[in-house]
């Protein structure tokens, strides 16, 4: 082509001066256009000219040239970003594979002694070496099929072998005039010993060394071009690269040389030899202390097992190295940024990088609480150097290590990276081996105090990279979500031990803060899992979470605000990138169930459950879900919640039978949930509906005969249960349950499986809900029956089943058999040494208190002294509480007798003085003194409610020490009022007792909290009728007593009995003849509702 051509004049100047004017074909990229020069004049072959600018697009964005006489050269090309970044773009490997097949022709012509310049050569390998950098990832500078990698490994082999022959004395390899004489005689030794630190293979150090090693050789002795300092440095780096590889694993049969041996040991003996060579221009620096920390860090990173022990050695070593340093260091970071030189800046950042590795060490490799001290230590030391500064040194040092973004966060990358590091060890440490993994160590405490103080650690990190500048990624967010979530494992928030308030949830609400308050709107979109699985988790055991601004919310509460803000934020998103939340609101729904809210969680559940059968795109409900909101609606415990239960069964049912999109088929467990959610209820038909719910569960089996749909025995208890709260007849209650342990036999004896196994624990429930209603014969006979039935199958009765007979023949009033069942219980106990067969007060209450109902004082006064001999042996499952002095006190009223108001105010005095002394067990409660006054109520003694009333102000004096169980009840100021009704003694006496009744019941009527009852009114019309002597004044307080019991709907029958009796004016006025019967009694269904609307077995 013409030289005169202008858009070629520029290309061929380029060229012409980079060669020093020898011809050849040079290509030039974009702002030059591509040229054909050759010596002589020719036209362009479009052919050649494409194949030319094809061939050297790999190397366009480097700039290289290339030459038909073999020699490669770096050509200055001012070409724009936009155009360099196109050629790589059109990256084409095959035609980079020419090119460094040419490469190789070159450089094998130069080892043969051909005539080249090698620093030309050099330069050549050297730009494609730094073209492959930088590895990203470990796969993909462990990997050494990686093609990346053996291109270059290639090239630090190539740029050896050239140096290698350089430094061989008669060598065909000669120094270019341009770079002869001076120190660029020593740039070969530089550029190979760089190179090689920047190759990831295991034997880099050792050919760094060896490269070293021949410019020692050749130029020790000469002050002006033996081997520097920085040169000994790039050697340490390079060991560090081998010390990285054989930490990650890398095979050695990879590679055509053996791998070094202990890199990182090498290193170390390196330095120390600098240390005892006494040269004054081999002083170790900052950065040849932290190029041998780094090589010591990188040695300890282990990867497919390759961990060989030594790490805790090797992180001492370094801490050591940098105590040594410390003062110099300090030193550097004294004057201003800006006054220092290239290399004291090189300094600065050396040691900013070898406290990181220390700090990420420290927190990895040594014990925790060691850990914990010198990782918190070389922290401070990173926080006061390099962000005590202001603003000046971070930026500098930013700019040092290729962070020049604009939008790029201030913190330096190296510290980015050992915090990430650090959150992960931090995570590792708290998850060992020694923590939490056997339920049985019983050491939760311990391990709530280590994950605490870990968890507190990673917090500060977080806080300080936050305080930095810095921008904290999702991923290190959610490393500090699951390290903080930790705490909440069962093993620890389960345990006695363990303040679960003050310690776990304080750490899980910094952790929701911090989250929260996050830059990085990933993290409200993939975060919060964890958060919400620990609150789910702390649920069922905390109740309140105090939260920072003062106000009280509960676990779940936090776990559906973090469900909320993960909603929002997911749909912002395009439909297609959005998050499936369903896992999410199962964690919530779990919360609330556990939290056991009773009917405001029920509604929240329902709500949530909504929510998700409205947004399909974010959640869809499924099996879990049905039967974590059905769980949810049993802890309700609610009447309009049975409906709601039995509602979603019928739907799940018509939505799967008509084959619906979404459709979820009811299995056993959902029955069982709602079943169970309907038993609970308190709803007047829970009994059929439960039992009608068991029986469509039943029918579906033995239709499909599908495993999924076999009910188990706990079903047929909780329907056992609903019978057994019904108003029905014992006789009724008996009949059914009898029917229902026949279908639940037959079932076990078809299907012979272990859910329908009809154990000790269902014989306990059925015979405990017979006992539930009033005595029948019959019933009794049905539950005897049930008793030689589980005889004859050999199942033998535990220790709560044997609670409930003495508890159910208590109930029939037969305490012989209620003892007989003790008796039994014991001698089981004494024949299998079992301690669930052991005796215990619960047991010895239940008989005493059948004695008490029969009042039978002597039998539970023998019970007593039986217990307190026992327990004064040692046998501490038999010391008497509460509950077994209040059954003495309620047998000793119920038997009578004069002595009777002494004895009970005795045992009640015994009480308070052993609380008074410690022991809780024997808090003396609301009922124990209404016993007591019940007792004094039933004598003769004529200041009876004068005693009456002194009880009452010891059980407020009581409240007032602090027992909150001695609150008095409506119950106390009813046993009150009918001390002072039943007073006969002289009129002075009958005075008092009114006048005290009048100040029981203005307190009664002025305290909110006291809930009257119907024995309440009826008690207070009984002391009118028995006190007041003047029909008048009587009729007048009975007709305003009656007109209160209307408006709060608790007129009852035995009322209208006493209503009639003392004040009959007042009971006849309340209607025409139709009200009343032939005998003068008031027809009780003609009431206005409104009067018994709150009087059991009222119409409602």
């Amino acid at each position: 082509a013409s030289s005169s051509a202008p858009q070629f004049a520029a290309g061929e100047q380029v060229v012409t001066n980079a060669i020093g004017g020898s011809g050849g074909i040079a290509i030039c990229v974009p702002p030059i256009n591509t040229c054909i020069h050759t010596s002589s004049a020719v036209q362009p072959n479009g052919a050649s000219t494409s194949l030319l600018r094809t061939a050297c697009r790999p190397f366009a964005r480097l700039g290289t040239v290339v030459c038909h006489n073999r020699t490669i050269i770096a050509a200055s090309f001012s070409s724009n970003a936009a155009s360099a970044a196109d050629c790589e773009s059109n990256h084409d490997h095959d035609h980079q594979n020419a090119l460094l097949q040419q490469l190789e022709v070159d450089t094998d012509a130069a080892l043969r002694g051909e005539e080249c310049k090698l620093m030309t050569l050099l330069d050549g390998w050297s730009r494609l070496h730094e073209s492959l950098q930088p590895l990203q990832t470990r796969a993909e500078w462990s990997d050494i099929s990686n093609p990346k990698l053996r291109q270059m490994i290639r090239c630090a082999e190539r740029i050896d072998e050239l140096v290698r022959s350089y430094n061989h004395e008669g060598g065909g390899v000669y120094l270019s005039s341009a770079f002869a004489g001076g120190t660029d005689e020593l740039e070969p030794y530089r550029l190979a010993i760089g190179v090689w630190g920047k190759t990831p293979t295991p034997h880099s150090g050792d050919r760094a060394a060896a490269i070293l090693e021949m410019w020692g050789n050749k130029y020790g002795g000469d002050m002006t071009q033996q081997p520097t300092i920085d040169a000994f440095d790039a050697v340490l780096e390079a060991y560090g690269i081998s010390a990285n590889m054989h930490a990650v694993g890398t095979a050695s049969d990879d590679f055509e040389e053996e791998p070094i041996e202990h890199p990182d040991d090498k290193a170390l003996s390196t330095l120390r030899l600098l240390r005892n060579l006494g040269d004054m221009y081999l002083v170790p620096t900052v950065s040849t202390v932290s190029c041998v920390i780094r090589a010591l860090r990188r040695a300890s990173r282990t990867s497919r097992g390759c961990n060989d022990g030594r790490n805790e050695e090797r992180t001492r070593t370094v801490l050591a190295l940098l105590r040594e340093i410390e003062q110099e260091a300090a030193s550097l970071f004294e004057n201003n940024h800006d006054d220092l030189t290239d290399e004291e800046k090189k300094h600065q950042y050396s040691y900013i990088r070898g406290c990181c590795d220390a700090f990420a060490m420290s927190v990895k490799n040594l014990p925790i609480d060691e850990a914990i001290k010198e990782g918190r230590y070389f922290f401070d030391e990173i926080d006061r150097h390099a962000f005590g500064h202001g603003s000046e040194l971070i930026p500098s040092l930013a700019s040092e290590t290729g962070n020049l973004a604009p939008d790029m966060p201030r913190i330096i990358p190296p510290l980015q990276n050992t915090c990430t590091f650090a959150l992960d060890s931090y995570r590792d440490r708290a998850t060992n081996d020694d923590t939490l993994a056997d339920p049985k160590r019983r050491r939760a405490s311990d391990d709530c105090r280590h994950i605490s103080s870990i968890a507190r650690e990673a917090i500060d990190l977080v806080n300080r990279m936050k305080r930095w500048d810095g921008v904290v990624n999702s991923r290190q967010y959610v490393t500090l979500e699951r390290i903080c979530c930790l705490s909440t494992h069962p093993n620890i928030i389960h345990d006695d031990f363990v303040d679960v308030a003050g310690d776990v949830v304080p750490l899980l609400l910094h952790c929701e803060e911090l989250l929260l308050g996050a830059k990085d709107m990933n993290v409200r979109r993939k975060g919060f899992n964890a958060l919400m699985s620990s609150w789910a988790a702390l649920s069922g055991v905390v109740k309140e979470v105090w939260d920072q601004d003062g106000s009280v919310s509960n676990p779940a509460d936090h776990a559906e605000n973090l469900l909320r803000i993960k909603m929002e934020m997911n749909l912002l998103c395009k439909p297609e990138q959005r998050l499936d939340l369903t896992l999410n609101y199962h964690s919530v729904l779990l919360a609330w169930s556990r939290a056991q809210a009773g009917r405001f969680g029920a509604k929240k559940a329902l709500d949530l459950f909504d929510d998700m059968r409205s947004n399909r795109i974010c959640a869809t409900p499924d099996e879990v879900t049905y039967g974590l909101v059905l769980r949810c609606l049993r802890y309700a415990k609610n009447p309009s919640m049975a409906s709601k239960a039995e509602s979603i069964i019928t739907e799940m049912h018509k939505g799967f039978e008509s084959g619906a999109n979404d459709s979820v088929r009811p299995t056993a467990r959902h029955y069982g949930a709602a079943i169970a959610a309907i038993a609970k209820s308190g709803h007047r038909d829970s009994a059929s509906m439960s039992k009608s719910l068991l029986k469509q569960l039943l029918i579906s089996y033995h239709e499909n005969k599908d495993d999924a749909l076999l009910p188990d025995n706990y079903m047929f208890c909780e329907v056992m249960n609903a019978i057994g709260w019904d108003r029905g007849n014992s006789l009724n209650k008996a009949l059914k349950i009898k029917n229902l342990m026949r279908n639940l036999v037959d079932m076990h004896e078809e299907t012979g499986h272990e859910r329908l196994v009809p154990n000790e624990a269902v014989y306990g429930t059925a015979i405990s809900a017979i006992a539930s209603s009033p005595d029948d014969g019959e019933a009794l006979e049905i539950m005897e029956s049930l008793l030689d039935q589980m005889r004859s199958y050999n199942i033998r009765p535990n220790e709560r089943l044997m609670a409930v007979l003495i508890d159910c023949y208590g109930k029939f009033r037969l305490p012989e058999a209620a003892e007989s069942a003790l008796r039994q219980m014991e001698a089981i106990y004494m024949d299998s040494g079992k301690k669930q067969f052991q005796p215990t007060t619960k047991s010895y209450n239940a008989a005493i208190l059948a004695f008490a109902k029969v009042g039978n004082a002597e039998r539970c006064r023998a019970l007593l002294d039986e217990m307190l001999d026992k327990y004064s042996r040692g046998d501490a499952a038999l010391k008497p509480d509460h509950k077994t002095f209040v059954s003495i006190i309620n047998a000793l009223w119920k038997s009578g007798g004069a002595n009777v108001p002494e004895e009970a105010t005795d045992i009640l005095q015994l009480m308070e003085d052993k609380y008074f002394k410690g022991d809780l067990d024997l808090a003396p409660t609301a009922s124990a003194y209404t016993s007591v006054v019940n007792a004094i109520a039933r004598s003769d003694l004529p200041d009876k409610a004068v005693r009456a009333k002194e009880l009452l102000q010891r059980a407020k004096h009581q409240l007032a020490s602090g027992n909150a169980l001695a609150k008095p009840d409506a119950s106390l100021y009813t046993a009150v009022l009918n001390a002072c009704a039943f007073t006969k003694g002289s009129h002075d006496d009958r005075a008092t007792a009114l006048t005290i009744a009048k100040e029981v019941e203005a307190e009664l009527h002025d305290n909110p909290s006291l809930r009257w009852d119907s024995i309440a009114f009826n008690t207070i019309l009984q002391v009118y009728g028995y006190l007041i002597t003047n029909e008048t004044e009587r009729a007048k307080l009975s007709s305003g007593i009656f007109k209160r019991c209307c408006e709060q709907g608790l007129v009852s029958k035995p009322l209208l009995g006493t209503l009639k009796r003392f004040a009959p004016s007042v009971y006849y006025g309340l209607g025409d003849g139709s009200m009343f019967t032939k005998n003068g009694h008031i027809k009780f269904g003609k009431l206005p509702g409104e009067w018994t609307r709150n009087t059991k077995g009222s119409r409602r």
